[in-house]
């Protein structure tokens, strides 16, 4: 784990994902301009999703790796070795990242769009 945080593209990919989950979230308010379409608040709604989302779908493709490895390998019953880990790690760590920042993004602009 603490080799997936030292790498560059771990924090690029999660810059990526946070501006991609921003820009879904705040397009249709501008795009509609029409506030009892699209209110102020669901921009937060939309980041929390996405937040949670991001979280679940990481944990999803880290665990797909580590099942795809342990087939190739035929490991069933022990550990993966540290490189599979690691691997796992730089999958998982941005999008884990990236999750919590909009969870945490979703509940401080809550109050400001109401």
């Amino acid at each position: 784990m603490k080799k997936a945080f030292s790498k560059w593209y771990t924090y690029a990919s999660m810059i990526l994902l946070i501006v991609v989950a921003a820009m879904v979230a705040i397009t249709p308010y501008f795009a509609l301009k029409d506030p009892n379409v699209w209110p102020r608040v669901y921009i937060s709604y939309v980041l929390l999703f996405s937040g949670v989302i991001y979280i679940g779908g990481g944990f999803i493709a880290q665990d797909i790796y580590r099942a795809i490895q342990r087939k190739k390998t035929n490991n069933w019953d022990f550990p993966l070795e540290d490189e599979y880990i690691e691997m796992a790690w730089k999958i998982y760590l941005p999008f884990l990242l990236a999750g919590f920042a909009l969870l945490l993004g979703g509940l401080i602009s809550f109050p400001f769009l109401r």
